[in-house]
């Protein structure tokens, strides 16, 4: 019974706590081997009650439940993370549309240096936030 695979780590802690049960009260190191003997069948028999009391009270639909909400919550972070590169993306050509509005046609004038140095920060700005986007 203890060599299969299935509740290996539960199997384990029930015969550790089935042993300690039967031979705590025993304070002579040398007797507790021999009460060990004497009450094989008993300790086998209380293991297999423990064991199938665990059995009885797992419950596979609390893991169900369990596994659902990690895959919601998964998949809720997942929705979060999309929209928000999709806000993002949206911002690009609200960006390119904002800088061409606010360019200037260049003119003949004594201010298209001015004018020159406006739309080439402002390309330039359109480039940068495009880039950390």
């Amino acid at each position: 019974m203890l060599d299969s695979d299935e509740h290996k780590e539960q199997k384990r802690s029930i015969l550790k706590a089935t042993l300690y049960d039967l031979l705590a009260s025993e304070t002579d190191p040398d007797r507790r081997f021999r009460r060990l003997l004497r009450n094989l069948p008993d300790l086998a028999r209380e293991f297999r009650e423990r064991y199938q009391l665990f059995v009885c009270e797992f419950d596979f639909e609390e893991v169900r439940e369990e596994l659902e909400e990690k895959r919601r919550d998964y998949l809720v972070r997942l929705n979060a993370a999309f929209h928000d590169m999709g806000a993002k993306l949206l911002s690009v050509p609200v960006a390119f549309y904002i800088a061409v509005s606010k360019m200037a046609p260049l003119t003949s004038t004594a201010s298209t240096f001015e004018t020159l140095v406006l739309n080439t920060v402002v390309a330039l700005a359109v480039v940068i936030v495009s880039l950390y986007i």
